[in-house]
Formats: C-alpha cells, sequence, structure tokens
C-alpha cells in the first residue's frame, strides 16, 4: 500500500526546502550537462539544486541505460512514475508530495 507523508509547508519561494523534499521522497534527476532543457531546470531550481539527487547521463551511462531514460531532463519518482522535459517547481512538488509556493524570493 502506498503511504503518502507531507513535507512541511515550504514558505514561499523556498527553492532549497523544496530540493531538500525531492531528495527525501526520493525523486531522481536525469540529465547532463550539456543539456539546454537541464540547465534551465537548473536555474529555475536555483539553490534547491543542492540538494536535489542528480544522475549525470554522460558520466554514469548504465545507471542511465537501467532506469531506461531516453531523453533529458528525466525525473523518477519513488512510485516508479517519470515526467520527462523542463517542469514547473509546482508540478515537481506535486508529483513527489511537497508543498511549493511560488514567490518572489529564491
Amino acid at each position: 500500500s502506498l503511504v503518502l507523508v507531507w513535507c512541511t509547508k515550504t514558505p514561499s519561494g523556498d527553492v532549497t526546502a523544496l530540493g531538500k523534499c525531492l531528495t527525501e521522497k526520493g525523486a531522481i534527476f536525469y540529465g547532463t550537462t550539456r543539456c539546454s532543457h537541464c540547465n534551465n531546470q537548473k536555474s529555475i531550481l536555483g539553490s534547491g539544486m543542492t540538494n536535489v539527487t542528480f544522475v549525470d547521463c554522460d558520466q554514469n551511462k548504465d545507471q542511465c541505460a537501467q532506469a531506461g531514460i531516453q531523453g533529458y531532463p528525466t525525473r523518477i519518482f519513488k512510485d516508479g512514475s517519470k515526467l520527462e522535459g523542463a517542469q514547473p517547481l509546482e508540478t515537481l512538488a506535486s508529483k513527489a508530495w511537497c508543498v511549493y509556493t511560488p514567490g518572489t524570493g529564491a
């Protein structure tokens, strides 16, 4: 059975807490350093990216192949579901059962 656990609500625009919550919830970000969409997603996550589990598929080809990664960026969540392409932070938060409120900070 699936147990849903909510992270503590993050302050408005708190990308650091969002990054921590994504990692705590088992989300993995697959991409490469040369992928423009990955780099855009990283810049949107800003300081939160330091807390995100990131797998560089140029350096970890076998791990990415085993995970079934076919395009970048791809995120795989604890339930095995995938989100491909750049996504709004609200979508990533919702998918991982994290709470994120966009704001002016970050």
